[in-house]
């Protein structure tokens, strides 16, 4: 399994291609256990061929508790509804063979509040590497400013800055980017465990 690098050619793929975005639990399920999965994506790999699909978009596919999967709880596995990662590898692999560009859909801007980073932010501890990543604030000035969600308390009971949704919280990305080591985005040597 190999990562395109984002080339002018893979550019132009992108752009002038023909893309398909795929909600893998509802596109076509291969064990019969009633959710969509990799293995039923690879199944249908050829149809989508046939119809011109030089680009297949993949809603989030990592492990989350919404149906929606947009809520993060890990971003190094599959959700276990879906598959594992030898069955991404593989469905990588096919789409290349058919010369099918593979785009997923990651949520980088927040995580679940299960999310391990989350649980450790929420701590407060001064020595936390986690409690920068999300950005935190009293009510009283979440009141002031006038942002619409103020919940999930930390030690201090300050509250997170927004509230993408029930399960889901803000990064604060200056802090982030500064400090992660765990994301594929950041470390190439977990990407390449994981991708090839």
């Amino acid at each position: 399994m190999s990562i395109k690098r984002l080339t002018p050619e893979v550019v132009r793929r992108c752009l002038h291609g023909v893309g398909y975005e795929i909600f893998v639990q509802s596109f076509f399920d291969s064990n019969g256990d009633g959710i969509g999965d990799l293995n039923g994506l690879r199944q249908k790999l050829n149809y989508l061929s046939d119809l011109g699909i030089t680009l297949i978009w993949l809603m989030p596919i990592h492990p989350a508790k919404t149906y929606h999967k947009y809520d993060v709880e890990d971003y190094m596995n599959i959700h276990p509804d879906y598959g594992t990662i030898d069955d991404f590898r593989h469905l990588v692999n096919e789409c290349h063979e058919r010369g099918i560009l593979l785009i997923l859909d990651l949520v980088a801007n927040h995580t679940s509040y299960d999310h391990p980073w989350f649980k450790q932010a929420q701590l407060n501890s001064v020595n936390n590497p986690y409690r920068d990543y999300y950005i935190w604030m009293d009510s009283e000035r979440v009141q002031k400013i006038g942002l619409k969600a103020f919940d999930t308390p930390d030690a201090n009971l300050a509250g997170l800055w927004h509230r993408v949704g029930p399960d889901s919280e803000h990064f604060d990305w200056e802090e982030f980017e500064k400090k992660s080591k765990t994301t594929i985005a950041v470390n190439r040597g977990r990407a390449k465990q994981i991708f090839l």
